[in-house]
């Protein structure tokens, strides 16, 4: 038996997702108490159809603005995004963490947006990239203005 099976989180860990790019589709973005002793307030984004949130981070809150093309959180709602592992420092120690590798924005974000110039290159899914999604969903599939209610990531999609 492992620690994890024993004492389950509602949120979304590492852990659940090493090894795996994981397609999600952002269904609410609350802000909660987070931690036992010092209690901070914090962003928590759930996902359509999974039972864990991520608690965002600085690093994520701003990769979602890049790839999502918004500053508001609001606007994030129905968009999907693909997550990730990497290693990163912390506190002196090199840890995993979730990382936000892609997203789409909904059309109406993506309006007005220039397209990137043919001779510069492509960047791939870097936060900073003209490109607005890696992996999972190609750039031409058409993206609902609204939250995509048929979207549902089955369990060999998603670990957790």
């Amino acid at each position: 038996m492992k620690r994890g099976d024993v004492f389950q989180s509602s949120r979304l860990k590492a852990e659940d997702i090493k090894g795996h790019d994981v397609t999600v589709q952002i269904e609410d973005i609350r802000i909660e108490e987070i931690g036992q002793r010092d209690k901070k307030e914090k962003p928590c984004v759930y996902f359509k159809g999974k039972e864990k949130s991520l608690v965002l981070n600085v690093t994520n809150w701003n990769r979602l603005e890049d790839f999502l093309l918004s500053d508001d959180s609001d606007d994030w709602i129905g968009c999907r995004i693909v997550l990730s592992t990497e290693r990163v420092e912390f506190s002196g120690s090199r840890v995993d963490a979730i990382r936000v590798i892609g997203g789409e924005p909904k059309k109406a974000q993506r309006r007005g947006k220039p397209e990137p110039v043919e001779d510069e290159p492509e960047l791939g899914g870097h936060p900073k990239s003209t490109q607005s999604f890696v992996g999972k969903v190609k750039r031409d599939e058409p993206v609902e203005d609204e939250p995509n209610e048929s979207f549902v990531a089955d369990d060999d999609d998603v670990p957790f």
